[in-house]
């Protein structure tokens, strides 16, 4: 069976066609951004709410190093402020009188699968990855794209602890606030569940949308499970 995959609009995927992945695997890359902050009141000696009569590029605008990001008309001409850097304008704080430039580096991190199978296809948007067998179930809400090796409880009373349950997706019909921080504490990297929190758990949260697929997830009981956000979506595959 196929799994469809998303990429992150802001990565590149590393896998290629009939590579085989797992957990361990690196699957994409993205460039680094690391922010500066330019004192545009300070250099032009301007007050900092005056700072948008000043400017010449405004947030989401692209930078190229040494293009002039403010000027002010001075008695010989203009005092101007250029950009060191390459990047783009992330905010404009009109109370510090300051620009804050995103600055995209050479260096690039990679990001380890969240899945295992292996590679069928790879699209712009998505990883095609061919599995063993799988089902397919619908969601009401999800934190994030996610997944991992399944850990299955079926009630909170159950001893959790982290030999068992690090790194792993938690699967439980519901969960105190209280044993959802236990479980975090834990390692666990994920829950998936029918009731949601009054206070949202710091991990990833998936919520099923029908109450009568958690006893066919549970009765199945396949070893790992995939989380899409954007199709409300989740795999359990083995």
């Amino acid at each position: 069976m196929i799994i469809s995959i998303p990429i992150p609009d802001d990565s590149a995927c590393i896998l290629k066609k009939n590579q085989s992945v797992d957990f361990q695997t690196p699957y994409i890359e993205r460039k680094t951004h690391t922010d500066s902050s330019i004192a545009v009141s300070t250099e032009l000696g301007i007050k900092p709410d005056a700072i948008f009569r000043y400017l010449k590029k405004f947030v989401g605008d692209q930078i190229n190093k040494g293009d002039v990001l403010a000027e002010k008309k001075v008695l010989l001409g203009y005092r101007k402020i250029t950009s060191e850097f390459s990047g783009t304008i992330k905010e404009i704080n009109h109370y510090q009188g300051e620009i804050v430039l995103s600055i995209t580096e050479d260096t690039k991190e990679k990001a380890l699968s969240y899945f295992r199978g292996e590679v069928e296809e790879v699209t712009r948007h998505h990883i095609k990855l061919s599995v063993k067998s799988a089902k397919e179930y619908e969601l009401k809400r999800a934190s994030a794209n996610f997944g991992g090796e399944a850990v299955y409880v079926k009630n909170q009373s159950t001893n959790l602890n982290a030999e068992n349950t690090a790194d792993k997706i938690l699967v439980i019909e519901s969960l105190s606030s209280y044993m959802a921080s236990k479980a975090e504490a834990l390692g666990i990297k994920g829950m998936i569940t029918f009731k949601d929190f009054q206070e949202k758990p710091a991990i990833h949260l998936a919520l099923l949308k029908n109450t009568a697929d958690l006893a066919k997830i549970f009765s199945l009981s396949l070893p790992y499970c995939v989380i899409t956000k954007e199709s409300s979506k989740i795999y359990f595959y083995s």
